[in-house]
């Protein structure tokens, strides 16, 4: 059989091991005298990036801008932002450090 043996009510620890793409899960489970299938939730590991756009000619972008991301296989929105104050702030302050 390709299923495990397992001792009927003796408790287990189904455990899946951080790595680049999936955060840890474990599950506890108690043996059955049948055949069970359990479901362990497994969760994406995400990771905080920036994104910087820029136009051609070095301008900030417009406020207000709505920014999405996609997952290019799925075609799911995976992040989305709005373009504000802080890119002006940014170019603004890149501006003055290039005159000064």
């Amino acid at each position: 059989s390709s299923f495990a043996r397992l001792f009927s009510g003796q408790p287990y620890l189904l455990r899946v091991f951080e790595s680049a793409q999936l955060q840890p899960a474990e599950l506890r489970v108690l043996g059955a005298d049948e055949p069970q299938a359990v479901n362990l939730t497994l969760r994406r590991l995400w990771r905080r990036v920036r994104v910087t756009l820029r136009s051609a000619q070095e301008l900030p972008l417009p406020y207000g801008l709505r920014v999405q991301a996609r997952h290019k296989a799925l075609g799911a929105v995976v992040a989305s932002g709005i373009t504000g104050e802080v890119e002006a702030e940014e170019y603004e302050a890149q501006l003055g450090a290039e005159v000064g």
